[in-house]
């Protein structure tokens, strides 16, 4: 596949109903089997096993397995101190998002920054930061 293509299809693993519906909204095609998709997201809740195939990951900081996955592009997110995405500040309707490294979001290249998202408080933190990121930058 092309590198400076636009993410199309979307496989979601381990997250809450609310979530893939919010995701539904960005208009992205979501697969019912976790491979082979643009982006893949691994939540909170995904079984360790799974196998996951797609040119950008999503993963939670918490998950240490990350043999299973196969993919260009990875991504952490959570509040450990090494996880790609990460929250610096949480308020009751909006957060603040930062980006800790540089990440190759399709071939555009998205340089370390911080930016404010809205907080969806029926979504976990998690889910919160991967939705901010895409909301932001699809």
């Amino acid at each position: 596949m092309n590198r400076s293509m636009k993410a199309e299809t979307l496989s979601i693993t381990g997250c809450g109903r609310g979530f893939r519906r919010n995701l539904s909204l960005l208009g992205l095609k979501i697969k019912k089997e976790s491979s082979d998709a643009d982006i893949a997201i691994i939540g909170e809740n995904a079984a360790e096993k799974a196998a996951v195939k797609a040119l950008m990951v999503f993963i939670p900081d918490s998950i240490v397995n990350s043999n299973i996955i196969s993919c260009v592009s990875a991504v952490s997110a959570g509040m450990g101190p090494k996880a790609t995405l990460s929250f610096s500040s949480i308020g009751d309707e909006t957060a603040v998002l930062s980006v800790n490294r540089e990440v190759d979001f399709f071939g555009n290249i998205i340089c370390p920054c911080e930016i404010r998202v809205n907080f969806i408080k029926s979504l976990s933190v998690y889910e919160n930061m991967v939705y901010g990121f895409l909301t932001h930058f699809i």
